[in-house]
């Protein structure tokens, strides 16, 4: 996850923190292929819409486009790399290509990676946008065009998993992205603005039918970036959890490498390898972390 900061927030905020963290775990239950893992679908909702919430100002220039390269291409890269050399030694092809090399690539050999470049070039248009267009226009269109794909989900999602990874992943992403857009905006739009939103958005989400697969994690993740942009939820701790929070996006890049070798030891799917795999791979990145300025700087 971007640690960008916005101007709707506050820095070093709890309540973000712990949702971070939450939401990492659920996509790490999510990837453990468990009962409920579905549901856990909602840790990625609400990871994304947060990602477009801190994206930052509307300054474009070349610093920029730099700062957020080396935070989302070279980590995507370096663990590129790490997961292509593990499919290399395994005797697997290093990334899939039924789909041509280019969606081999963006999917990447493990396909979790899919997220890095999508919301690098998300996070980068909407700078752009952000840059041409009133607060108005891009809000109401955002809010506008996520109701209409919750609404047509039937008809679009079943093409999105005959076109394969990552485009699959991408417009099953898009409806996050635009309410996260959405929700970018929340202190510049009236209460009755906001209001009009998020009965729409809820009421959309109702209309899909509010299956496991879609409609219920993106009224659970919804629910959740709205409270937190709403500031409704203020807890207090009593110690910085900024470390460990920090560790979300380096959990997201290798939880997969530690599930495949639980999983390889003989753990079978669910609550039990979810748990494990998040806090080894929460371990190893604050370690790695806190020992590494080239893992902190370029790998997490």
């Amino acid at each position: 996850m971007t640690n960008q900061e916005s101007p709707a927030l506050a820095p070093k905020r709890p309540d973000i923190e712990i949702a971070r963290l939450v939401s990492a775990f659920g996509i790490v239950w999510f990837h453990a292929e468990g009962t409920q893992s579905p549901v856990a679908y909602a840790g990625l909702i609400f990871y994304i819409m947060l990602s477009v919430f801190l994206s930052g100002s509307r300054i474009i220039d070349y610093q920029s486009i730099q700062r957020r390269f080396f935070r989302i291409i070279v980590p995507w890269f370096l663990w590129f790399l790490v997961y292509a050399a593990a499919n290399f030694f395994a005797g697997k092809p290093v990334v899939n290509v039924e789909s041509g090399w280019m969606a081999g690539v963006l999917a990447g050999p493990s396909i979790h990676l899919w997220y890095m470049p999508y919301i690098f070039l998300v996070l980068l248009l909407f700078d752009v946008v952000k840059n041409n267009f009133s607060v108005h226009t891009v809000a109401g269109l955002s809010l506008l065009s996520g109701a209409a794909m919750f609404l047509v989900g039937a008809s679009w999602r079943p093409l999105s998993v005959q076109l394969g990874y990552p485009i699959a992943q991408w417009m099953h992403a898009l409806p996050a992205v635009l309410f996260g857009v959405f929700i970018y905006y929340f202190r510049s739009l009236t209460p009755i603005q906001l209001g009009l939103g998020v009965f729409l958005t809820g009421w959309s989400l109702l209309m899909s039918g509010l299956d496991l697969r879609f409609g219920l994690p993106y009224l659970v993740g919804s629910a959740a970036m709205i409270a937190i942009a709403a500031g409704w939820f203020s807890p207090r701790i009593g110690f910085d959890l900024l470390p460990l929070s920090e560790c979300t996006l380096g959990i997201y890049l290798s939880h997969t490498a530690f599930q495949k070798l639980l999983a390889n030891m003989g753990l079978p799917p669910g609550a039990v390898l979810a748990t494990l795999s998040f806090f080894l791979s929460l371990t190893f990145v604050f370690l790695a972390r806190k020992h590494s300025v080239f893992f902190r700087r370029y790998m997490s």
